[in-house]
């Protein structure tokens, strides 16, 4: 019998049968497809549920989005790259000669993860970048997705086992593939270097009805063993394959046009009456096709990140033992991280904090080092008469070489002066002049991205070998991207609270600059200032913000009766003098506060930034006015309220991670996921304060 491992993995039919619960919801019907495996096996879990997308199902929109996804790709290749000739080239699956085009495909990853797995023939899309939050339609999946598991695991009886993929980063592959062009993909396994056995695999498919070959990856003998069993998929219908089934098993995709030949196989003998059904009604619309009538096929393949790469936002591992370029941030099972030393803080005896640690002094640049690429007959001890020759034109190149250096070092300059750019914008309360200085970097890293691109190609013309190298890394610049989006995000979703009054208007949530050290709110002393890490915060945000509450204390409220195993009982807080308002701006070094597991609690400020102005003294903190509670919901309602909190501040969180990708403001290095190892200072009481 197979051990189970949910909520933190899938090792078994029933884990199997959760996963696909918390993905479809409770009312769609499975199916053990186990004997339509090539051979016997309890470690790998196939399922099958018919219409788990189709049309009045929550999914189904994802069938919109692959073609919007694509054409606002190809419109971002002519407007930054200034590819009007070919600019769904990046989206094109591409065989060895470059010129036969197995499918189109697009992949996408959960904000903040800026991580591409490369599969062979997508090697020239590495430019693009991944994470949903820079594209309009990807971040309208992004929500649709989170929202739908959200809601089924709504429905789940065990609220206190949280399914891991609720936080996880998933990784999405839309493929557009056209029957009429032959489209068609090899028989494969779904490895990728961050992909870890625990996570399922799902396969949505919608429009026209597609086959799936399945080969025993099992090698019994030296003769190469072909598919020995295949299904059908119709429009709607979704797969999951977990546990070994990636390393027991290959999968393929079979051109149409070959169908008539696998309806003569023995493996259609083993597939059920609709199946068959299916597969000869596309083989006759394939015999009959109009020339200009395209029988597109869109398949959606959610998979998840278990680890990231260097320079990924959402990488986690002490940045002193990451990984080359290519290999995983996350340490090798049974090894120990290592610790790295902090910087100095201004709070003594209270640990280093994001919010609270003073600025790092700047780094003196270094001449970049151009290790990644090779020539393709660096190998040779002495090369032929033609190779001499291209060693000459190799040589003759060196102001290519040159240019595509600058641009590096360009990337890595201008990442760290756009970082303090968008530092410098406030989180409430921008102008159109802030407005105008993101969009300003966002158009300076389109421009160093089309420079780097460019010099990055003609390098390849001169003969180097982009196969052996890590070429070029666009990661700094997607970083800056992103986070310049993250910042527009933020300033949107807080911006909501702005109010007009007769005195001329103002925000229910403020900006404010203050003290590290500060312990305790001058005009609320009841809020403590307490210890989270942004997991707890995110959590609190995501289950435990309560409308009603909010409604009746006019206040950020979090109601912990029906989600108590969110925080402990006893939280870490900055002690404080017993005459509350005294030696406030000391640090008097940590004490613990008590927060009931029945309890309401009202959040009234976080600490919200990075310090990087003047001495180090200074903290960027928002805080809610309650003054303006009234006006504002005369103009938004409550549960609108609780939508802009809980995006604005969950949005702040993933940013400051964003922006500090090397890790220096880390709190730990031994968490699960990035948001794990930062903590974060916020102000909270209990709606009935209990007694110190």
């Amino acid at each position: 019998m197979t051990k189970r491992s949910w909520p933190a993995g899938v090792t078994s039919w029933e884990d199997t049968v959760k996963f696909a619960q918390l993905l479809f919801g409770m009312d769609i019907p499975f199916e053990n497809y186990s004997e339509r495996l090539p051979h016997a096996t309890e470690k790998s879990f196939l399922l099958f549920a018919k219409g788990a997308c189709a049309e009045g199902r929550p999914l189904r929109k994802i069938q919109e989005f692959i073609p919007k996804q694509m054409e606002e790709i190809a419109e971002w290749e002519q407007n930054v790259r200034g590819n009007s000739s070919r600019p769904t080239k990046s989206q094109q699956m591409l065989g060895r000669d470059k010129s036969q085009v197995y499918y189109w495909s697009v992949q996408l990853t959960r904000a903040s993860c800026l991580c591409r797995s490369v599969f062979g023939a997508d090697a020239h899309q590495k430019h693009v970048p991944t994470s949903a939050e820079v594209w309009g339609t990807a971040s309208k999946f992004a929500k649709l997705w989170d929202a739908t598991l959200a809601r089924n695991y709504a429905h789940f009886q065990t609220p206190h086992m949280r399914p891991i993929w609720l936080d996880k980063t998933w990784q999405v592959l839309w493929n557009w593939n056209d029957h009429k062009q032959h489209h068609h993909i090899e028989p494969h396994a779904d490895l990728c270097a961050t992909y870890n056995h625990l996570d399922p695999i799902a396969s949505l498919s919608f429009g026209h009805g597609g086959v799936l070959t399945l080969t025993s990856n099992i090698k019994r003998s030296k003769t190469p063993v072909g598919p020995t069993k295949m299904l059908y998929q119709s429009d709607g219908d979704a797969l999951l394959m977990a546990g070994q089934f990636q390393s027991e098993f290959l999968h393929g995709v079979p051109a149409r046009r070959t169908w008539s030949e696998l309806r003569s196989s023995s493996m259609y003998a083993g597939m059920q009456t609709w199946e068959k059904t299916g597969m000869s009604r596309e083989i006759e619309m394939h015999q009959g096709a109009v020339t200009d009538d395209p029988h597109v096929r869109m398949n959606c393949t959610i998979r998840w990140h278990s680890s990231h790469f260097p320079g990924c936002p959402q990488a986690f591992a002490d940045p002193s033992v990451l990984a080359r370029p290519g290999e995983l941030s996350t340490p090798a099972a049974g090894s120990r991280q290592r610790t790295p030393p902090k910087e100095s803080s201004t709070q003594a005896t209270q640990p280093l904090l994001t919010g609270a640690a003073q600025a790092p002094a700047a780094r003196v640049q270094e001449p970049p080092v151009f290790s990644g690429i090779r020539r393709q007959d660096s190998v040779d001890e002495q090369p032929s008469s033609s190779k001499t020759q291209r060693l000459s034109s190799l040589e003759e190149s060196h102001e290519t070489i040159r240019h595509l250096l600058a641009c590096i070092d360009a990337c890595v300059r201008h990442s760290e002066l756009f970082a303090l750019a968008i530092n410098g914008t406030p989180l409430v309360g921008a102008t159109s002049v802030h407005e105008k200085t993101l969009q300003k970097i966002v158009e300076t890293v389109d421009c160093l991205r089309r420079q780097l691109l460019i010099a990055s190609e003609a390098v390849q013309r001169c003969g180097f070998d982009e196969s052996k190298a890590d070429a070029v890394n666009y990661k700094a610049l997607d970083v800056m991207a992103l986070a310049a989006q993250q910042r527009k995000n933020i300033q949107r979703h807080l911006g909501e609270f702005l109010v007009s009054d007769l005195r001329g208007g103002g925000s229910w949530m403020i900006e404010t600059k203050n003290r590290p050290t500060q312990n305790c709110l001058r005009q609320d002393p009841q809020y403590r200032k307490c210890l989270l890490s942004h997991h707890q915060l995110a959590l609190l945000l995501q289950e435990a913000l309560s409308e009603d509450m909010m409604r009746q204390h006019q206040e950020i409220a979090l109601d912990l009766r029906t989600h108590a195993a969110v925080l402990p009982e006893k939280v870490t807080c900055a002690k404080r003098h017993a005459l509350a308002k005294q030696h406030l701006n000391e640090d008097l070094g940590l004490d613990s506060y008590d927060v009931p597991s029945g309890s309401v609690v009202l959040l009234k400020a976080v600490e919200i930034g990075y310090v990087s102005v003047g001495d180090g003294n200074e903290a960027r903190r928002i805080q809610t006015n309650r003054n303006l509670w009234s006006k504002l919901t005369e103009e938004l309602t409550v549960a609108e309220i609780a939508t802009s909190v809980r995006s604005g501040i969950l949005a702040a969180l993933e940013h400051l991670r964003t922006l500090d990708v090397d890790r220096k403001f880390c709190d730990r290095t031994t968490g699960e996921t990035a948001s794990h190892n930062y903590d974060v200072w916020v102000w909270l009481t209990t709606a009935t304060s209990p007694k110190r």
